[in-house]
């Protein structure tokens, strides 16, 4: 066919027709639709938005159906700045929309797009304005949605600047890029995955992102990755809410997660990835340091936030330090309070749980649980000095943690606290735990401040040990494997009030619920303590006390010590006041220590124990167990070598009761006279007791019971006297009583009851190396009968109601008999001297007036001597009663004395031979009763050659006239009944 044919053909005419009209068509379109597309695009948008809508130039291609949109602009309310500009619009239409009656948009790009965004100080944004445009309701009814099918949205070079005026902060987003590669809701594609992209920097922090989605497929099925690394959260702190508990300070985010959201039956969203937040800061409410770390790590396994469903794979912190503190008011910086007055915040109640249907409960699961390198300091200002601990090197980690807690989760961990070594591990549920910790050295100093609060000493010492924690809701109990404290030290300035080298227990387990303490064994080493009372009758501990510093007085204190009412003691709290039961298996001392110094008197009291050792066993306070008990030691005082005890046998400590042998050696019986001198006459200036046998004793709401049985002795006794020693008329340099080497009681047994009368029996006594200044007073009284007290008031109120005495003396043989007789007249003339040895006729009496004596009361003791040997004695005589006065020094005076008794009458014989005055031999015979009352004896004494001459001074007073030489025997018979 040739070219005529061709132009004479219709078909082939309408063909060029067609295509001539499709390129005017074209050609038309290419240059009048970008002015027409401008300028309808500016009229309109600018309409809708109320601002000020400019493009720069617009490029359309009819035959690829291409338009490009360049430099478009919407300006600022003001129309002075620009709210947002964009370099360049790309869009890509296909033929196909024609087809599918819908938009069909091959590719879209938007390049280079910059957002100014402004949050006003009133709270409003800058494109307020434009969103109510947007928001208007429209004047035409809803119809169906519309259908679209648009493909790679390409979004690039953003940018989004955003001025906070609220929180004077700027925030940039820079380098956005937002890939869709398809987006459609036509129904032949909505199964098609979409895998959008977006990435940005914001504030320095990269950001990025990548998804798989049917956004518009019944099941909404994504599956998205969001990443980002170093984001800075700095800028975002003053979006924080104030009045929170803490106050993020500084800290940044990386994170790389996965999430995946699938709409079937329920709306199912699941979150996996990591998070991880580096060199965060946290303070408290009022800006002080609380927290800070150097990197905390959450791997999510399997984050179902719909479903209430957190399963993390494991959490690991690195490096964090928490300061907690109490201020002085004592509140903590753990609390939520307001930054303008300090108030601590109040927390809304929670609703009625009885008003809302009750909730799903959240399931939690921690895989692993890791704390490396932590720090913990506490701070407590309400102690002067201010409490100060921190613990380093801290270690933790948990494994298989659970909420609801129905599996345990077993943890373990380390610290180092003040130096000292703190491991622990255990299992633990919400109603059952067990833990095991073990401490080594930690200093007890860390507890001084807190002591300090009540306790004038401070405590020092290092605490090791192993402790268990067995808790069973609501039981608890601690037991302790072992436990001990090294260096133990009570001081006060430079003086040690107590110590000891180690002090241990083992196996002791304390039930907190059921108030039992047991211990299997508790030892100290070497301890030493210094109990004192001083001049104001106070004990060392209460001067350790302190005072508390808003105490009360008068009748205030008064209420408050008051005892509460039982009932009100019994509604209180529903406390356990189920006393607490004690139980030691063995106690061990060795090489103690006890000063004791007691200035109450104007004696001071001072001993001092050493090498002190106790063993004990089956110790139960407040129970009739018989404990096993030994005690030995050393005791003295001054510079004498000290003395020794030991006590082997038994005790019980409810009621109170011992039973055991005890030996005793050089026990300073001296140093104890303030305690026993308002009884006595005479100051015991030395007194070494000892004993070996056995000792019951037992106290009981009646009465103390005392048995012994065993020897004793009194050694190197020494006391003296200067009212018992005073003799007018002849001169004494010294105030030495009685003083003996060793009085020694062999078998003696003594008895003491309630309701009974004292009995001692002693079937041997030895008195060696004794002295004894013996004066017969005018009365006729010796003065070895006024030792105490209560024998010098008997004597006086004697003496005060005896009758004139009628007295007949004669000498060479004679003898000396007092008789009692009529009392005297209280006023009566006292009776001279001459009158009592028969001197003179006595006046008569006045009628006798009666007197009261003081009867005993109670039964009197019964005591029972044995035979006694008086071995090298020495008695310094004199006799006041006869005139002319006379004194006689009798020495190396040995003897015996037989058997006498309290509860017989019959007397004792008495046999004792030595020197008078170094040079005439002197025997003493008869017989008398020591214990009977009043005082009865019959006593023969016989001297032969005194030498006269050391008498002269003595004649010289008396007689006028010296003695030069003589001899002279005598025999004086003593009779008192």
């Amino acid at each position: 066919m040739n070219a005529a044919a061709l132009k004479q053909n219709k078909w082939v005419r309408r063909a060029i027709v067609a295509v001539f009209a499709v390129l005017a068509l074209w050609l038309v379109a290419w240059l009048a639709v970008p002015p027409i597309m401008k300028s309808q695009l500016q009229k309109i948008a600018s309409e809708k938005l109320g601002r000020q809508v400019s493009v720069g130039k617009i490029d359309f291609r009819p035959w690829t159906l291409e338009l490009t949109l360049n430099d478009l602009r919407v300006a600022t309310a003001d129309g002075k700045g620009t709210q947002l500009r964009i370099a360049r619009v790309y869009a890509d239409a296909e033929l196909q929309s024609v087809l599918r009656l819908a938009p069909v948009v091959d590719a879209v790009a938007i390049d280079q797009p910059a957002i100014a965004l402004t949050h006003l100080a009133d709270g409003k944004y800058d494109i307020d304005d434009i969103l109510a445009r947007l928001s208007a309701p429209s004047k035409e009814p809803p119809g169906d949605s519309p259908r679209f099918a648009i493909y790679n949205i390409a979004v690039t070079g953003g940018a989004v600047d955003f001025d906070d005026q609220t929180v004077k902060r700027k925030q940039e987003l820079r380098d956005l890029v937002l890939n869709v590669p398809f987006l459609s809701n036509l129904a032949s594609q909505r199964e098609v995955k979409v895998e959008p992209k977006l990435a940005f920097v914001l504030n320095g922090s990269k950001f990025d992102s990548a998804a798989f989605t049917t956004p518009f497929a019944d099941s909404r099925k994504t599956d998205a990755r969001l990443a980002f690394k170093g984001l800075d959260l700095a800028p975002y702190l003053g979006y924080i809410p104030g009045g929170l508990p803490v106050q993020l300070k500084a800290g940044s985010l990386d994170a790389d997660l996965k999430i995946e959201f699938e709409r079937a039956a329920a709306a199912g969203l699941k979150i996996t990835g990591t998070i991880e937040a580096h060199g965060t800061k946290v303070a408290d409410g009022r800006g002080r340091d609380l927290l800070a770390f150097d990197n905390l790590r959450l791997q999510l396994a399997d984050v179902r936030p719909l479903e209430q469903v957190v399963h993390l794979g494991e959490v690991s912190l690195a490096a964090p330090s928490l300061a907690v503190a109490r201020d002085a008011a004592g509140k903590l910086n753990l609390l939520a309070t307001d930054p303008a007055t300090g108030a601590t915040q109040k927390v809304a109640a929670p609703p009625d749980p009885g008003s809302a249907p009750p909730a799903k409960p959240w399931q939690l699961q921690v895989d692993k649980f890791a704390l490396s390198g932590g720090k913990l300091a506490w701070r407590d200002e309400t102690t002067r000095p201010a409490a100060a601990v921190e613990a380093g090197a801290l270690n933790l980690e948990v494994t298989a943690i659970r909420w609801p807690m129905d599996k345990p989760a077993s943890f373990s961990g380390s610290a180092s606290v003040a130096g000292a070594a703190l491991k622990f591990e255990g299992q633990t549920t919400d109603k059952v735990a067990t833990v095991t910790a073990q401490v080594e050295a930690l200093p007890l100093s860390l507890a001084a401040p807190y002591l300090a609060q009540s306790l004038e000493p401070t405590i020092d010492g290092k605490l090791g040990g192993q402790i268990e924690v067995a808790w069973n809701k609501p039981e608890l109990k601690f037991k302790a494997r072992k436990l001990f404290v090294d260096g133990l030290a009570l001081t006060q300035g430079k003086a040690a009030l107590a110590s000891a080298g180690r002090f241990e227990l083992t196996d002791a387990e304390v039930d907190m619920t059921g108030h039992k303490l047991t211990i299997g064994s508790f030892s100290a080493n070497q301890p030493k303590v210094r109990i004192e009372r001083d001049k104001d009758k106070r004990w060392m501990f209460e001067r350790w006390l302190r005072a508390p510093a808003n105490s009360q007085t008068g009748t205030e204190a008064a209420k408050t010590a008051a005892p509460k009412p039982v009932e009100a003691e019994a509604a209180s709290g529903g406390a356990n006041t189920k006393p607490w039961a004690l139980t030691i298996g063995q106690v061990s001392v060795d090489g103690g220590a006890v000063s004791y110094a007691d200035q109450a008197s104007a004696t001071p009291v001072e001993v001092e124990i050493t090498a002190l050792k106790v063993s004990a066993r089956k110790i139960a306070p407040d129970t009739s167990t018989v404990s096993p008990l030994e005690v030995s030691g050393r005791i003295g005082a001054g510079r004498a070598d000290p003395g020794r005890f030991d006590y082997k046998g038994s005790v019980v400590l409810k009621p109170i009761a011992a039973e055991g042998r005890l030996e005793i050696g050089s026990f300073p019986a001296h140093a104890f006279k303030a305690y026993y001198a308002e009884t006595l006459n005479v100051d015991i200036r030395r007194a070494f007791a000892s004993y070996r046998g056995t000792v019951r004793f037992a106290q009981a709401p009646s009465g103390m019971t005392l048995k012994l049985a065993g020897d004793t002795a009194l050694d190197d006794f020494r006391a003296n006297s200067v009212s018992l020693t005073q003799s007018p008329g002849f001169d004494r340099n010294t105030n030495r009583l009685l003083s003996w080497k060793t009085l020694s009681l062999r078998g003696m047994q003594l008895a003491l009851a309630p309701s009974a009368p004292l009995a001692v029996d002693v079937r041997e006594t030895t008195l060696t190396d004794f002295f004894a200044r013996v004066i017969v007073d005018p009365a006729g009284r010796l003065n070895l009968q006024n030792l105490t007290k209560k024998g010098e008031q008997e004597g006086a109120a004697k003496a005060d109601a005896s009758a004139q005495t009628s007295t007949k003396r004669s000498l060479g043989g004679t003898s000396t008999t007092t008789r009692g007789a009529s009392t005297p007249n209280a006023g009566g003339a006292p009776v001279s001297a001459e009158q009592m040895v028969g001197g003179g006729v006595a006046p008569p009496a006045p009628a006798p007036t009666a007197i009261a004596q003081a009867e005993d009361t109670g039964p009197r003791p019964a005591i029972n001597f044995g035979p006694m040997s008086l071995v090298n004695g020495r008695i310094d005589f004199t006799d006041l009663f006869v005139k002319p006065n006379y004194s006689a020094d009798l020495s190396e005076l040995t003897g015996k004395l037989s058997a006498f008794s309290s509860s017989s009458p019959a007397l004792a014989d008495l046999e004792l031979r030595g020197k008078a005055q170094q040079t005439a031999a002197l025997e003493i015979t008869g017989k008398l009763n020591p214990l009977a009352k009043p005082l009865e004896l019959d006593i023969t004494a016989k001297m032969r050659e005194l030498d006269l001459a050391p008498l002269s001074p003595y004649s010289v007073r008396y007689a006028g006239h010296g003695i030069e030489r003589g001899k002279m025997s005598m025999d004086v018979n003593y009779k008192m009944s």
